[in-house]
């Protein structure tokens, strides 16, 4: 990524991930306000979603990253040299199903989660 970054002529600051209490004064959004940022690239990064929803446009590398629906495939952007935008539906939507699909450690260790999950209906034909 860096070094398609520098071939292109990006400037770019790859932010240090600190430990749990030092978050609380180096979160992403206050790095994106403070720095100017014009996007945020991430691979397998919680630091995506809260772009997003912070407004910023987010390029993601893995199709894992829990903000892809909602940002530029890193490939695309190498393709194309473009960013896209979604509306505030689109990313309200993509907001609503995230949550559908957070569940708490129990939920997921006793199973309960299959009987919730929108997607989860051939699991629940197989109890």
């Amino acid at each position: 990524m860096k070094g398609s970054l520098d071939r292109w002529g990006y400037t770019y600051e790859v932010r240090t991930k600190v430990g749990v209490e030092a978050r609380k004064q180096n979160q992403t959004t206050m790095q994106l306000d403070q720095g100017g940022f014009d996007v945020l690239v991430a691979n397998h990064s919680a630091c995506a979603s809260e772009g997003v929803i912070h407004g910023v446009p987010v390029i993601c590398s893995s199709e894992w990253n829990g903000a892809h629906e909602v940002s530029t495939p890193w490939q695309e952007f190498m393709d194309k040299g473009e960013l896209k935008y979604y509306t505030a539906k689109q990313i309200d939507d993509w907001v609503t199903k995230i949550c559908a699909y957070t569940y708490h450690r129990e939920e997921l260790m006793s199973n309960e989660w299959i009987d919730h999950h929108p997607d989860a209906d051939h699991l629940r034909r197989q109890k």
